[in-house]
């Protein structure tokens, strides 16, 4: 009996693999992947204090210390007995949970037992209103000052309405005189053409103060600040990610630089605006006086933020925060959903600076980790009295969560407030072992921050990395999330970044954790620290790769450039830059690219790719610098997809091309941002965009660089069939792939030059087989060539081409005649088995489509298995296409002979040379 069957009985819950299938599919596809793709797509089935235990693929319970703490929420640990006894409690005595418009006893109870508390810290009355959630709590306190606001507008309307009555009855007693020039100071005043009387003035400055009232509102949040993601709490979000789709809706913010106490008084300032109220003068005279509004609704700041990556507010800031508010009359909206309740060491983290909030909000920990709650409190003086039949919820005041949440402050409060003193003890503890692990890698942590048990750690961006793939990670902001799996995986620790700065670490652990166990975490995270700091990269990935003790690295054959590989000579202001996409043809082509990955096996390392594609964007893999033969220079950029051969074509197969197009698509922007004036398409990229054709692209030029690479592999085929002695006027020659793109222009070029052609394509390509023989026949073919989809009709060929997409070797030894042979292998991955010429001595392998640059300059592309100063002839392409200053699309679409041939022409001019390399 499974651990489920055991709690729960076999019935009641579904098994976790089913259910983790279910929330992939039905529920956060896209987090889901993030989850998998990083290695933290566990599925907890328990949770006692501080620990979380899930199982493993074998069946066995893991354990986890959990420093996570359910992001803020979790401050009593996880099912803290106290806590479940009293929700037993409430059902076992059946409380009733829905019994809305009555008394809530345990709603009152724990609003005055929230009122007392907070009293108590701040000095002041509040009123709460209890909610759902912390982001309902942030909409709750943006709807009752809109509110307050307006009725202050209301009062001040009214107000005129009552001195614009008083006037005329002054009038009418003689007690009270109008100025003779006083409606023509007013037209003037107010911009108006004529105000003839009293009435219309009183009228034009209803208008004009209205208009000045109500245009242009906004709220006040700081730089970094997290206060939700409701329609309304999501404005006053920060991070772009997380408001720029919601750009439309709802009220106007802004961003305050955190800290910076000239800034609050400049916000005020720009928002003031100038009013005009009739008044009574000592003399009983009308008068026209101004008066300043604030345009600010209100002022929310976290004392201590928590999602935007654990940063304090000074105590300057939010008292000046606190004099603005005083003075420009709007409420200041102190957010400790995240920060309250102890966590900070005191009830509130605010208490530190001596500033007290007009709204206080209360969430996540208020709820005990068990039910979902949250409180905003006003200050009673403040407190509209109708905003209670105004906002009202249907599950807030629940007695199951009510009854929790006073559970929840008895704990805070025990014992002279114990809890209180242990957040600041423990979190001194850990500061100081972080700091000192600061001290110790200044190269990897920027920053320890926080106060109690909130701590941010943040980590510095490893792009001078040796590992590319630790550099990658960190220009793509993935480096905390890396660092988390590796923690969870090989340390049995869960960590998670903050969601507006994912290079930020969190730490917000329960307030009952154990000093041992703080001890525990900070020697786990020094080896992970240590870890980046080593660029071992091998390390914080295999557990996403499956790697296992044992597990053999690919042999290293390469030499290996820790930095982008220029050319000597130093950039020239005309040199022009060109690109070209290209992705990883093996799976050990990742060890080639980044070395600090062995000992991975290449299953470890198609696994690591296989998780992360979806995570993971175009990344710029490398650069050189080329010169030709006249002084002209070009700077090419590699720009790197995270998929092998295999990968792009196991997407295409499952109908899932657009997956590899939206990443070529984003690499092409890369590109053009990079300033390429060319891009070029190398391996699977050109078939995945049908030969650039699916691109809709005027800005640069594109090629597939296919025609070069057929140029290529047409002057290696030739001269091996003379080093073999085998005479073209009598040969056969076999293409592979003769539907294909570059099978079918191989044919073109090649059929005045051999008598006879055999065609050979993958089964259900016999009617485009058909008719390229009918039209090489029209084109002077001396014998119809034959058509096939048996790889057999091989034997009979001497000369053979092999130019197939397939993502495995599909030519083996008993597909070859027994006479001398010359197969010129052009695909990529190849197409020959690796053992084939050994099979049959009498077969000469070469690769085709490799050429070497001008003057024998190095070229050293990481990713591509290639001898130092190789160049895949897509790639030469592009680099001669930006010598030769052609900007326009080249190699696009269906190959043309005549490209094929002005490029080898080009290709020979230049001085880049064929590179024959037997297998």
């Amino acid at each position: 009996m499974n651990i489920e069957e055991q709690l729960w009985g076999a019935s009641l819950l579904p098994c976790d693999e089913a259910g983790r299938a279910a929330y992939r599919t039905y529920l956060k596809p896209y987090v889901a992947k993030l989850l998998t793709a990083i290695g933290l797509d566990v599925t907890y089935h328990r949770g006692a204090g501080d620990w979380l235990y899930y199982l493993d693929d074998a069946g066995c319970e893991r354990r986890v210390l959990d420093m996570i703490g359910g992001f803020g929420a979790s401050l009593f640990g996880h099912n803290h007995p106290e806590l479940v006894a009293r929700a037993q409690a409430v059902l076992t005595h059946q409380r009733p949970m829905l019994v809305q418009a009555s008394a809530r006893s345990y709603a009152g109870l724990l609003a005055q037992r929230l009122a007392e508390m907070v009293a108590a810290s701040t000095g002041h009355l509040y009123i709460v209103t209890l909610t759902n959630s912390g982001a309902e709590t942030v909409e709750a306190a943006l709807k009752h000052a809109e509110l307050t606001r307006q009725e202050r507008i209301q009062s001040f309307i009214d107000g005129q309405q009552r001195m614009l009555r008083k006037i005329r009855l002054g009038i009418s007693t003689g007690a009270v005189t109008l100025p003779d020039k006083l409606f023509d100071q007013a037209a003037a005043l107010l911009d108006v053409a004529d105000i003839p009387d009293l009435d219309v003035l009183h009228f034009c400055l209803t208008e004009h103060n209205l208009e000045q009232l109500q245009e242009d509102t906004s709220y006040l949040a700081i730089v970094g600040s997290f206060h939700g993601k409701s329609s309304g709490a999501v404005k006053l979000t920060h991070s772009p990610d997380f408001r720029k789709p919601w750009h439309h809706l709802g009220i106007q913010v802004n961003f305050l630089p955190r800290n910076q106490v000239d800034a609050v008084w400049s916000a005020v300032t720009a928002a003031t605006v100038i009013c005009y109220e009739l008044a009574i003068g000592d003399d009983g005279v009308v008068q026209i006086n101004p008066t300043t509004w604030s345009r600010i609704v209100g002022c929310f700041a976290e004392p201590i933020q928590g999602e935007g990556g654990i940063h304090e507010l000074t105590s300057a800031f939010l008292g000046a925060l606190r004099t603005a508010a005083d003075q420009a009359h709007f409420p200041l909206i102190l957010d400790e959903i995240q920060s309250g309740m102890g966590r900070s060491g005191t009830l509130l983290a605010a208490e530190a600076s001596g500033v007290a909030g007009d709204y206080i909000l209360l969430g996540k920990a208020l709820g005990g980790g068990l039910a979902k709650q949250g409180a905003l409190l006003v200050r009673a003086d403040q407190y509209i009295e109708e905003f209670g039949y105004l906002h009202t919820s249907t599950f807030a005041e629940d007695d199951f969560s009510a009854a929790i949440g006073l559970a929840a402050l008895d704990l805070v409060t025990r014992d002279q407030g114990a809890l209180l003193q242990g957040c600041r003890e423990k979190g001194d503890y850990l500061l100081q072992r972080l700091r000192a692990l600061q001290a110790c890698y200044p190269q990897v942590i920027r920053e320890v921050r926080g106060r109690g048990l909130m701590i941010g750690v943040e980590l510095i961006p490893q792009h001078d990395s040796a590992s590319n793939l630790l550099r990658v990670v960190s220009e793509q902001n993935l480096l905390g999330f890396l660092t988390c799996g590796y923690l969870l995986h090989e340390e049995g620790i869960r960590i998670a970044p903050t969601l507006a700065a994912n290079s930020t670490i969190r730490l917000v652990p329960s307030a009952f954790i154990q000093e041992r166990e703080l001890a525990h975490f900070c020697a786990a995270f020094e080896r992970a620290v240590a870890a980046i700091a080593r660029a071992n990269a091998h390390t914080l990935t295999r557990h996403i790769a499956g790697w296992q003790a044992g597990d053999e690295a690919v042999p290293q054959q390469f030499d290996f450039c820790e930095k982008p590989n220029f050319s000597p000579s130093p950039r020239k202001p005309t040199t022009r830059r060109v690109a070209c996409i290209a992705h990883f043809i093996e799976p050990a082509d990742l060890l080639h690219w980044d070395p600090m990955l062995a000992p991975l096996s290449s299953a470890a390392c198609s696994q690591l790719l296989d998780k992360t594609h979806v995570v993971l964007d175009p990344f710029l893999a490398d650069q050189a610098r080329i010169d030709g033969p006249w002084g002209e220079q070009v700077e090419v950029g590699v720009v790197g997809l995270p998929f092998t051969a295999a990968q792009i074509m196991a997407h295409i197969r499952r109908g899932d091309g657009a997956t590899v197009r939206e990443q070529i698509e984003a690499a092409v922007d890369l590109a053009k941002g990079w300033g390429a004036t060319l891009i070029g398409f190398a391996g699977y990229t050109s078939i995945v965009t049908n030969n650039c054709q699916l691109l809709v692209e005027d800005s640069v030029g594109l090629t597939s660089g296919n025609s070069l690479t057929a140029a290529a592999a047409l002057a290696a085929l030739r001269r091996s069939a003379c080093a073999a002695s085998i005479d073209l006027a009598t040969a056969r020659l076999g293409i592979v792939g003769g539907a294909g793109n570059i099978g079918r222009v191989l044919a073109e070029c090649m059929v005045n030059e051999v008598p006879q052609l055999t065609l050979i394509g993958r089964p259900g390509a016999e009617r485009r087989l058909q008719r390229l023989a009918d039209e090489l026949k029209r084109q002077g073919a001396t014998v119809m060539p034959q058509v096939s989809t048996d790889l057999a009709d091989l034997q009979s060929c001497n000369l053979i081409i092999s130019a197939t997409n397939a993502p495995e070797p599909i030519l083996c030894a008993d597909h070859l005649g027994a006479h001398p042979t010359v197969l010129c292998d052009v695909a990529v991955p190849g197409d020959a088995t690796p053992d084939l010429a050994t099979c049959r001595p009498h077969v000469q392998v070469i690769k085709g489509g490799i050429m070497h640059l001008p003057h024998q300059q190095e070229l050293t592309i990481r990713g591509m298995a290639l001898a130092q100063g190789e160049a895949y002839a897509c790639l030469a392409e592009v680099i001669l296409l930006g010598l030769a200053g052609i900007r326009e699309h080249f190699s696009y679409g269906p190959l043309r002979a005549e490209r094929v041939q002005q490029i080898g022409a080009l290709a020979e001019q230049y001085g880049f040379g064929v590179k024959v390399r037997t297998l």
